[in-house]
């Protein structure tokens, strides 16, 4: 199966990814593979001017993958399947699916054919992956060096086998996805996500006041973007007169591609504290085009100032750092503590449906709940029948 590879810039130059059949102790494997094709440099200043490059490179590669065939191995199809991925998956999505497949391959049989495999085969996989403790660091968890599969890491190799399976299907290799009838094993109990409340929001930016760090931190809180969505802001996409910000793209390991969902590509409105904030940060920042860039003017690496800066200097200050996605479920939970309905909750967060919103972001408040539970007791005993 021919691959086209992915181009990306690499810090000074555009690098190719693509995977490449290697022997390693007499076994033949797929491995991902890097190739520097040139500096970026007036010469070949756009993906599309390094594209004969990487043909050049790719051409050799192409000319050895064959079709897939019936008795090809589920080890070996895994490898096509996430070249498909690749090819036409989000980055973020593609590393996800690898990811997940480290965590199966162990598990899988060395002989087990694509065409052969069972639902019984499926589920032996499942339950293994299910048995085997996963290695967490003492200081992560406090639980000790190891810990059971997590249900949501269940679920994802379910998924993922599924998706392998439906593109056999869809290859030829097979009439039926073994999956579908499996009993997923149970697995952990996710850890609670949190939500920020807004005096936590207060107290983690005055312990970040370094610059473009506050900043972000703050457009983070108020707007509820996505981590990724934050990097791939331009400054086109912010609208000072109307009040509004587009939601057009994100960065994913310095790669830029579309939002998670087509409901994410949306406008939502800016609050006047935070475009007067970004304007001034405008003004310091010498008008790039990202708005939040590093030092070289492409995107903000985000995990290397949370790593570098904010996680340091929370901990200073004795606050807990939960997270990106914290503030994202700080806006739902602290936007329905002041009354916003639900269906605008999700518009704001751009999510396919309001149960989404509903479930995993509005977080229950105790006092709120103690508060509710108060009005009842008031109202029982108004409702006394007295003699």
């Amino acid at each position: 199966m021919a691959q086209n590879g992915s181009i990306v810039k690499h810090g000074r130059y555009w690098v190719l990814r693509f995977w490449e059949r290697k022997t390693v102790n007499g076994v033949e494997v797929s491995r991902r593979a890097h190739r520097k094709l040139a500096p970026v440099s007036r010469e070949y200043p756009t993906e599309s001017s390094v594209t004969h490059l990487a043909q050049e490179i790719l051409a050799p590669v192409n000319a050895v993958s064959g079709a897939a065939t019936p008795t090809e191995t589920v080890r070996d199809f895994a490898q096509r399947f996430l070249l498909h991925c690749e090819q036409t998956k989000k980055p973020s999505t593609a590393n996800g699916y690898a990811s997940v497949w480290n965590v199966l391959k162990p598990h899988v049989p060395a002989a087990l054919e694509v065409s052969r495999a069972r639902t019984v085969d499926i589920g032996s996989i499942l339950r293994a992956v299910a048995a085997e403790p996963k290695h967490v660091a003492a200081e992560d968890r406090g639980r000790g060096t190891e810990e059971l599969r997590g249900r949501r890491t269940l679920g994802n190799c379910r998924n993922f086998l599924s998706g392998l399976f439906r593109y056999a299907i869809n290859c030829g290799l097979r009439d039926s996805n073994p999956v579908r009838e499996v009993e997923t094993p149970r697995g952990v109990a996710p850890k609670k996500t949190y939500a920020y409340s807004l005096p936590e929001i207060q107290t983690i930016l005055a312990a970040l006041p370094n610059e473009p760090t506050h900043t972000l931190v703050l457009a983070a809180a108020l707007t509820g973007l996505r981590r990724s969505e934050l990097a791939g802001l331009k400054w086109e996409d912010v609208d000072f007169e109307r009040k509004t910000i587009s939601v057009r793209r994100a960065i994913w390991n310095g790669i830029a591609s579309e939002t998670k969902t087509e409901e994410s590509e949306a406008e939502i409105p800016m609050v006047p504290l935070l475009a007067e904030a970004l304007a001034e940060h405008k003004a310091r920042n010498g008008f790039k085009s990202w708005c939040f860039h590093g030092e070289t003017g492409n995107p903000l690496v985000i995990a290397n100032v949370t790593r570098r800066e904010i996680e340091p200097a929370l901990e200073k200050a004795g606050i807990a750092w939960e997270g990106w996605h914290a503030f994202r479920r700080g806006v739902a939970t602290n936007l329905h503590a002041l009354g916003v309905p639900d269906k605008e909750i999700q518009s704001i967060l751009r999510h396919s449906d309001v149960s989404i919103t509903q479930k995993a972001y509005i977080k229950p408040d105790e006092k709120t709940k103690q508060g509710a539970m108060q009005q009842l007791q008031d109202a029982f005993r108004a409702a006394e029948v007295r003699p």
